[in-house]
């Protein structure tokens, strides 16, 4: 499945870092969740990271996260941290798991799964931004409710989940577990925002209060 950076022109340039990688987690647990539509990439790269080093940690001969930090030359807390989420490594420190690890820890063609939408100035995706040849599923009953339509006429405005929670008085992933069921009442994969919002845009549930 193909997934969507939502990007705004210039995002490398950050008057504060990202939030920590797992607080991007919309459903599920870290690192296996789905994260949510607002994820930056350092929160995608760093699970992807976090999935592969917990598999070659299982399967290595070490038994414990300290025994590979120390084989690594780095602290125990460096790979608690990483694993828990809380930060993405920098290149060295990647280096070094990989050298102590003896595999590969970067997700070589990570990117093949990915592509880019650029949201200019906080608007809305463009709609040819939405894969050709894919339309949501018409749901025989409503797919929406009164705290979910909210959600999507403040997305529709180009708000981010970050910025519905603040408005709303609430975490980002309330934000993702009001909008699960819609995702599945559509049938569309979680964060797949561009053909939720192709819907909503030409659904009569927008008319509702």
């Amino acid at each position: 499945m193909t997934q969507v950076l939502l990007i705004t022109p210039g995002w490398d340039v950050r008057e504060a870092p990202d939030e920590l990688p797992a607080s991007h987690v919309a459903t599920g647990d870290w690192p296996d969740g789905a994260l949510d539509q607002d994820a930056p990439p350092s929160a995608h790269i760093a699970q992807a990271i976090t999935r592969r080093l917990k598999g070659a940690i299982s399967s290595s001969e070490f038994d414990s996260e300290r025994a590979v930090a120390e084989a690594s030359g780095l602290t125990h807390p460096t790979v608690g941290r990483i694993l828990a989420g809380e930060g993405l490594p920098d290149i060295r420190t990647l280096f070094l798991l990989e050298v102590g690890l003896q595999t590969d820890i970067w997700p070589a063609g990570f990117h093949e799964h990915y592509r880019i939408q650029l949201r200019h100035a906080g608007g809305p995706p463009t709609p040819d931004a939405f894969p050709p040849g894919h339309s949501p599923e018409t749901p025989d009953r409503p797919a929406t409710t009164r705290a979910s339509r909210e959600i999507l006429r403040r997305m529709a405005a180009g708000q981010t989940h970050a910025e519905i929670a603040a408005a709303l008085g609430t975490h980002t992933r309330t934000i993702g577990r009001r909008l699960a069921p819609v995702y599945e009442a559509l049938g569309l994969e979680p964060g797949d925002t561009f053909r939720l919002g192709l819907w909503w845009a030409t659904s009569d549930e927008r008319l509702n209060d």
